[in-house]
């Protein structure tokens, strides 16, 4: 028997789904001054905790979109919602950093999988132009509550059960929701669409981990010159590599017209995650230093 497509319980769906998503990339902040204790870490060292995440979660970002598109929004929900559930666990029960560091990197992963087809379901949901903008708008409010929670619910949880709790709250919830959405949400439309250009993806990945790794590390430029400078040549090209296969493609990663109309919104929400984001690692320090 198919499964129906209920919007609300779809939207419900989502929209837990994304909360527990952007709570996990704000718990983890005031999280981290319990970590670097734990592990016996220097700043530098915890602080790549969620860099990583956060770089992997943004640089795939695309690609999860465009294989939202091609091999379908269900497929990948299920698939992101499992793998953020088993890396969830495993990063709650890591006995070392490295570990944790590696459950934290594929949950980006699954992050970057997880937003673009949790949209297309609510999208696809809504058809009528006034019901999909105002369930958007809950969909929204969903993300944005789950990053201001994660602001005092992770210093609490930690604080109470441990950080490793930061991580086990998500399983119970992530599990349920997989698993109505195994039950409710309908089976892909055959697509015809080719798959997109995985390779330039990863590109632009290593591009935006390089450059990050060059910002990071830049006061040690005394130390680590000569591999700064490689890196940064690196990045150049391989910048210019991406642009030059983007261009060629039938189905580009990115749309640079869309980009040029779009440029001041997306500047401006750029400005806004690295204030909020830099807030957020100021809390944390703040934290440990009292």
């Amino acid at each position: 028997m198919v499964p129906i497509l209920r919007p609300k319980l779809a939207l419900l769906i989502a929209s837990v789904s994304v909360f527990f998503e952007a709570l996990d990339i704000a718990i983890v902040n005031l999280t981290m001054p319990l970590i670097q204790t734990w592990f016996k870490l220097s700043f530098n060292q915890v602080q790549w905790l969620q860099t990583l995440y956060v770089l992997l979660y943004g640089g795939l970002l695309i690609l999860g979109g465009r294989l939202t598109d091609t091999i379908g929004r269900r497929k990948i929900f299920l698939v992101a919602s499992t793998l953020f559930l088993l890396t969830s666990l495993g990063a709650g029960l890591a006995g070392s950093f490295v570990w944790l560091l590696i459950f934290r990197t594929i949950q980006g992963i699954a992050a970057a999988l997880l937003m673009p087809s949790a949209l297309s379901i609510v999208t696809h949901a809504f058809t009528e132009p006034q019901a999909r903008s105002k369930a958007i708008g809950i969909f929204s409010s969903f993300a944005a509550l789950g990053s201001g929670s994660g602001l005092s619910v992770g210093g609490l949880i930690a604080a109470w059960f441990g950080w490793q709790w930061v991580f086990f709250i998500n399983v119970p919830v992530i599990l349920l929701t997989l698993l109505l959405a195994f039950r409710y949400l309908p089976k892909d439309a055959a697509r015809t669409e080719p798959l997109p250009d995985i390779p330039s993806g990863l590109l632009l990945t290593l591009v935006i981990t390089a450059l990050s790794y060059v910002v990071h590390e830049l006061g040690d430029w005394a130390n680590q010159g000569y591999l700064l400078l490689l890196l940064s040549l690196l990045v150049a090209g391989g910048a210019a590599l991406f642009i030059k296969r983007n261009s060629v493609q039938a189905f580009p990663l990115i749309s640079f017209p869309v980009l040029n109309r779009s440029l001041i919104p997306i500047t401006v929400m750029a400005m806004l995650g690295a204030t909020f984001t830099g807030y957020r690692v100021i809390a944390s320090n703040v934290k440990l230093a009292q």
